[in-house]
């Protein structure tokens, strides 16, 4: 439950009448929720909901997490409006240590200054610029930490966000995640936001910090407090502890649990940050400037969008996945091409067992594996690649009565993801 949610209100407006609802004095924090699927309700009762759980914390506490004072601050205690902070007379100085207790940040918003919870003596919150991890000689670049990115008007987003908006269409996102979307579904109420109105509100929620990590998929979500960075080629191998890790989506590895000690891949390349646990990818992950988030979120709300708003990411190389400039050695093009054994509405059989994946590259998560003689029908024809000697597309497919993954266990009728086209017959 350490997800994180920004009040940012200066009117309501009711999406059912279209008439403002109460003016309210601006107040932007980042508040701890309970749960990804934690009821998401109505505006004026998440208002409510937030306004009462600020005069109190729901730390994870972080047994052996260090951090150290790179900044002189004081500690600061919420103060009595539940709102904004105030120094409780217990000053750090560069070169204390401190436990962390939390990867929740709340911003103070008569200064702006995003505030983290630790304890030195008493607990309390400091400016998270103040701290870094302890024995730990490696940090970010600059350009993916949050602080900076607010600066320059821009945000971290799930990059399969981008492949909604580039096909126009919010429903790519519940084939992305279907079992997340399911798991939603089963559990909304009559009083719950659509899940793309949920989507909406998390969007902008990934966050990298010099102590902490927050991603957010579409409905999974990952929490980390960092113990040490080493670098690596186009990255860094870290060290964290396990806060949250919700995933709903089948995974190849065994999910870590809270207060797993782990270690992450970051990947940089340009725009693009990729995540990875045991060599499989967690989350790809882009920067966007906030004209192109906010034209996500019309799309998810209104499932339309202004093109002219759009700038998509590039890769380090300055190549696009969305203008039609990416070329690789393996990808010859990336727009959809016939190849000579797979066409759309075609029904076809997985000649071995196949991934079949959220997206369509061998970097995408996994959905499930098709069991050799499982039946799809053929949706959607993708880029034309060559894998293993063998020229075809990737194809979007649904998967037919009868499927069984390579465990033998079914696979629900009408599953719907990409594969490679190569290996169905």
């Amino acid at each position: 439950m350490i997800s994180f949610i920004k009040i940012s209100i200066t009117k309501l407006r009711s999406r059912q009448t279209g008439q403002s609802g109460l003016r309210f004095k601006r107040v932007v924090m980042w508040m701890p929720a309970l749960g990804r699927f934690g009821r998401i309700k109505k505006m004026k009762k998440i208002i409510c909901v937030m306004l009462c759980l600020s005069t109190f914390s729901l730390s994870v506490f972080a047994n052996g997490t260090k951090w150290k004072v790179v900044k002189a601050t004081d500690i600061y205690g919420i103060s009595w409006d539940g709102i904004n902070f105030q120094s409780n007379g217990i000053s750090l100085n560069p070169g204390d240590v401190v436990d962390g207790l939390d990867t929740s940040v709340i911003e103070d918003p008569s200064t702006k200054k995003e505030m983290i919870k630790i304890k030195k003596i008493v607990e309390g919150y400091v400016d998270i610029s103040c701290v870094e991890p302890d024995n730990c000689n490696v940090h970010f670049e600059e350009y993916i930490l949050k602080q900076n990115l607010r600066k320059k008007n821009k945000v971290l987003v799930p990059e399969v966000y981008l492949q909604a908006l580039s096909k126009k269409d919010r429903k790519e996102l519940i084939y992305i995640e279907p079992m997340g979307y399911s798991e939603y579904e089963c559990n909304k109420s009559d009083m719950d936001y659509e899940w793309y109105d949920a989507c909406a509100a998390y969007l902008n929620n990934s966050q990298i910090y010099k102590v902490s990590i927050y991603l957010s998929n579409i409905f999974s979500y990952y929490s980390f407090m960092i113990r040490n960075i080493k670098q690596i080629e186009d990255g860094y191998l870290i060290t964290v502890e396990v806060s949250d890790f919700k995933e709903f989506e089948k995974r190849s590895f065994t999910l870590p649990q809270k207060g797993d000690v782990v270690e992450l891949k970051m990947k940089l390349d340009g725009d693009y940050i990729n995540f990875f646990y045991q060599d499989e990818v967690l989350g790809k992950y882009v920067i966007i400037d906030d004209k192109t988030s906010n034209e996500i979120k019309n799309l998810l709300l209104n499932n339309s969008y202004n093109f002219s708003n759009i700038t998509w990411p590039r890769h380090a190389d300055g190549s696009c996945d969305y203008d039609g400039s990416k070329k690789t050695a393996d990808v010859q093009t990336a727009k959809a091409t016939s190849s000579t054994n797979v066409a759309k509405n075609k029904l076809m059989t997985v000649k071995e067992n196949l991934k079949l994946r959220s997206g369509e590259a061998t970097s995408t998560q996994v959905i499930t594996v098709m069991q050799a003689g499982t039946k799809v029908k053929i949706l959607e024809l993708g880029k034309s690649e060559t894998i293993d000697g063998i020229s075809s597309n990737w194809v979007k497919v649904e998967v037919q009565k009868g499927a069984k993954d390579r465990e033998g266990k079914p696979i629900k009728s009408g599953t719907v993801g990409w594969c490679y086209g190569g290996y169905l017959e």
